[in-house]
């Protein structure tokens, strides 16, 4: 059983794009690759369900064709929400990690890092729907690539360095 959007029923290794929401059983592994973006992954530690969204920004504007897409956070987190709920488990029941969130361009505090907007975000529409997060790896100048193993609930998070960009190619 498997509900998710940008992402094939029969992939057991299943790579999120983004804008891309999984949540489901059947796979074997869900990974991504993120920026400044954020992944919230989301694993029952009894029934094995597994959810992952890798959004882009924080909110959708007010435009009709932006509302419902899944590269926000606030559709991201709502979207999550109705399969947890639509499977007869609630929010509590998960144990929640974020990753993400790098600053990409090194420009250091708000408003404009992005990745610490995004991370602000998805913390809040996380509390809001009730979710507790279990972990947080978010920030600094790092890109990750973030997998959980829907089996076992070990997610792994492993950064890599941002390359400044007047040190690339020397």
């Amino acid at each position: 059983m498997a509900t998710h959007t940008g992402v094939k029923d029969d992939v057991r290794d299943v790579y999120l794009m983004a804008g891309d929401v999984y949540f489901g059983t059947n796979a074997e592994v869900v990974r991504t690759l993120l920026g400044s973006c954020i992944a919230a992954i989301i694993w029952h530690p009894t029934l094995h369900f597994t959810g992952m969204f890798h959004i882009v920004l924080p909110d959708a504007p007010l435009i009709h064709d932006a509302e419902k897409s899944l590269r926000y956070a606030d559709q991201a987190i709502e979207a999550l929400t109705k399969r947890v709920y639509a499977v007869g488990t609630s929010p509590t029941d998960y144990r929640v990690y974020v990753c993400g969130g790098g600053d990409m361009f090194n420009v250091g505090e708000e408003p404009h890092n992005i990745g610490l907007r995004n991370a602000a975000a998805v913390t809040q529409y996380l509390q809001k729907h009730k979710f507790k997060i279990a972990k947080a790896d978010t920030g600094g100048g790092y890109y990750r690539h973030v997998k959980i193993r829907p089996a076992t609930g070990v997610v792994q998070c492993e950064k890599h360095q941002v390359v400044e960009p007047h040190l690339r190619g020397k």
